[in-house]
């Protein structure tokens, strides 16, 4: 890895000639919207104050704590909704694909629009990821389990590299995100724990799940 950094590793795009999301011609002109490209720099302190970074940060830390207690608990949930091992587990094929193709088209269109209705359809893919987890014995249960869960992770995946020098400039990124990433590393260990607490508290998962399902709506609405 050294070595490959060493020979393909470039500290930023001026050092390549180009600009952050700029444009790609030089004869061609294109109109960047409002969030673009960061006016100023932000420093780890000011970012913190603002409602844009949190309700990123907690979107993201959301769903790494649901999608890793999910993934964790999966053939115990597949158990509760009457659906085989073998089954439940294979949804994680399909799910896989959505979460590329999503990826793929958040890198397309992430230089087109507003973060900020991303950042919507991520909150509402959340939504249904837990609707379809709590109606999993359900046929429309289980389409709405995928592609939630499949359209919300490469969403995440999508954004979460993008908002912070989009947001608040590149001058303090490793501070500033370094808040986000440990956030959602946080979030994903406490997840299966709280789901192990639910199933032990009441026999089944679906405290845990209402729970969850207002979370999402939340930062939907944010």
């Amino acid at each position: 890895m050294t070595t490959i950094a060493w020979l393909f590793f470039r500290d930023n795009p001026e050092q390549c000639g180009m600009r952050m999301d700029g444009p790609r011609n030089a004869g061609k002109r294109r109109v960047l919207h409002a969030d673009a490209i960061a006016d100023r720099d932000f420093t780890r302190s000011q970012a913190l104050r603002t409602v844009p970074f949190w309700t990123f940060t907690l979107s993201f830390a959301f769903y790494s704590l649901f999608g890793s207690a999910v993934t964790f608990h999966i053939v115990s949930i597949g158990a509760e909704a009457g659906i085989d091992r073998a089954v439940v587990i294979g949804y994680f094929v399909p799910m896989a694909a959505m979460s590329v193709t999503t990826n793929l088209f958040i890198g397309w269109i992430s230089s087109r629009t507003r973060l900020k209705y991303l950042l919507c359809l991520t909150n509402l893919a959340a939504v249904f990821a837990v609707c379809g987890t709590i109606y999993l014995s359900q046929p429309w249960g289980v389409a709405l389990f995928i592609l939630g869960h499949g359209i919300t992770s490469g969403a995440v995946i999508g954004l979460s590299g993008i908002v912070v020098p989009r947001f608040f400039g590149r001058r303090h990124i490793g501070a500033i995100a370094g808040v986000g990433m440990s956030s959602g590393v946080i979030a994903s260990g406490i997840g299966p724990f709280v789901f192990s607490l639910s199933i032990a508290a009441t026999g089944s998962y679906h405290l845990v799940f209402w729970i969850s399902i207002a979370v999402p709506a939340i930062l939907l609405l944010l």
